[in-house]
């Protein structure tokens, strides 16, 4: 019986060719859209929270906390170490001042970072060289620098595709510096206010070529014990009011970026999950009109069966696995769409998107249930008709 059912269902849907693709394409289209969407808005999070794990989540930052009368305050270097000191948690403090600059190099003119730190800043940010070296306390006299990856196929790219190698000279403002390395590639950093593939680091004693003032712009370092972090935050704090009249110092550690991120990116996936609830919810409305335009042209068909034995539970079936159907038919061909979809957008837009089963599971359950709940009214409509009156109707 209840096979039977079914496969009228099937041929109902079947007898009604053009209707049943339009409808099935409008589902097709909400689920293709519920995948592409839900994937890539996932593995954006994904890939700022990589990053974050690459550069390590122990990693601080100290900058003076701005005021509108004095917004270029600098750092007051005895303060910030006497203060990490009482502190106890903090390890390879490093001090360093950056201002943008003109960079040139044959073809190559543009406004790049120029950070200047002590050897510290290596250990913090895991720094190795791709090709030549890094600077050392020798280069303290010499116009030596290291450049970053990204800039150095930069510049590359503007001058006929001829590869910088150490030895090099670059033009940084109007003083030329010799390139000893260049560093390796790294994911994007998402604490300091700069991107290392895309800098010059110099030594500190040479930013006094370019800037009246060479204190230090920032400060980073390494918490021995993360756990610790908000505990460390008010001693150093405190302990740098106490030491210097200047400003206030701010603190800022990976690990709270990466709260702040996590909380950002559950709103952001509610919100995504929502947006495709509606695209569903749009998708089901449309299925639902075809059932009910469906039962008005056959209300002396149902008639007919309800008249010869048919129970109201065979006609709510009935009509359930027509909704079912449809909305299977085209989530199937959308999740397909969809999928296809994600990978050209990865492979041509070189935006990097993870599958994820858990989302193409609730996209495939999210169907199913759309289609229960937009099949159910008709349904019940359908097995509400009193025989007698169908059965009087053309």
């Amino acid at each position: 019986m209840w096979l039977e059912i079914i496969l009228d269902a099937w041929r109902n849907l079947v007898s009604r060719k053009m209707r049943f693709f339009q409808v099935s394409f409008g589902v097709a289209i909400g689920s293709a859209a519920f995948i592409i969407l839900l994937n890539i808005g996932l593995s954006v999070i994904e890939k700022s929270m990589q990053q974050f794990a690459a550069v390590g989540v122990d990693i601080v930052t100290f900058s003076p906390e701005r005021t509108p009368e004095a917004r270029k305050q600098r750092l007051d270097r005895a303060a910030l170490i006497n203060a990490t000191r009482l502190s106890g948690n903090i390890e390879d403090l490093t001090f360093i001042t950056m201002g943008s600059m003109n960079i040139k190099k044959g073809n190559f003119r543009q406004s790049v970072s120029v950070v200047a730190a002590e050897q510290s800043l290596y250990s913090i940010l895991n720094l190795t060289s791709d090709n030549g070296r890094l600077l050392t306390a020798l280069d303290k006299t010499t116009a030596h620098a290291v450049i970053g990856s990204d800039l150095a196929v930069h510049i590359a790219q503007s001058n006929g595709g001829r590869h910088l190698i150490p030895g090099d000279e670059v033009i940084i403002g109007n003083t030329g510096f010799v390139i000893v390395g260049i560093l390796k590639s790294q994911p994007e950093n998402l604490i300091l206010p700069f991107q290392v593939s895309n800098m010059i680091l110099i030594r500190p004693e040479a930013m006094g070529r370019f800037l009246k003032s060479s204190e230090p712009s920032i400060a980073a370092a390494r918490l021995s014990s993360v756990d610790l972090f908000s505990k460390t935050q008010k001693i150093i704090k405190n302990s740098y009011s106490q030491f210097t009249e200047k400003n206030k110092v701010g603190i800022v550690s990976a690990e709270q970026l990466i709260e702040t991120m996590t909380a950002q990116s559950k709103l952001f996936a509610t919100f995504l999950i929502v947006i495709g609830l509606i695209v569903f919810g749009v998708a089901g409305i449309g299925v639902m009109n075809s059932l009910m335009t469906s039962l008005n042209e056959r209300i002396h068909e149902i008639g007919v069966r309800l008249a010869i034995g048919a129970q109201p539970e065979h006609i709510v079936f009935l009509f359930l696995t027509e909704a079912l159907i449809i909305c299977l038919s085209g989530g199937l061909a959308g999740l397909i769409i969809g999928v296809l979809a994600l990978y050209f957008i990865s492979f041509y837009q070189d935006i990097p998107v993870t599958m994820d089963g858990t989302i193409i599971l609730f996209g495939i359950g999210a169907i199913i249930l759309s289609g229960i709940i937009f099949g159910l009214y008709p349904a019940l409509k359908a097995a509400w008709i009193k025989p007698i009156s169908a059965l009087r109707m053309d």
